[in-house]
């Protein structure tokens, strides 16, 4: 098997990558936020799926949230350089500080 000539350095940038994703508060409130879109709804399709079962997977994804949200909280006071995170993940902090502002 013959890999190209960058994909050694691309391979390691996308892990690099993935590891200070994970590390920062963003991606942990918005794993929250999925696990919260993901709870059973009423007017949802449930199919066969009990209202025993509906609710057994309400409080997971409810706990599983919470967690997201602890694991959160706890890297906001993490002395992580966020510049550095952001330069490596392309990400244009100035302009999601401006967004944030003006949505509150």
């Amino acid at each position: 098997m013959t890999l190209a000539p960058d994909y050694l350095e691309r391979f390691t940038l996308r892990n690099l990558q993935d590891a200070l994703t994970s590390a920062t508060r963003r991606y942990w409130e918005a794993r929250a936020a999925v696990l919260e879109a993901a709870r059973p709804r009423p007017g949802d399709f449930h199919g066969n799926a009990t209202p025993e079962a509906l609710a057994a997977r309400y409080a997971r994804l409810t706990a599983d949230a919470e967690e997201c949200r602890r694991h959160a909280a706890i890297l906001e006071h993490a002395t992580v350089d966020a510049d550095l995170i952001a330069e490596v993940l392309g990400w244009d902090l100035a302009a999601d500080d401006a967004s944030e502002a003006a949505a509150a």
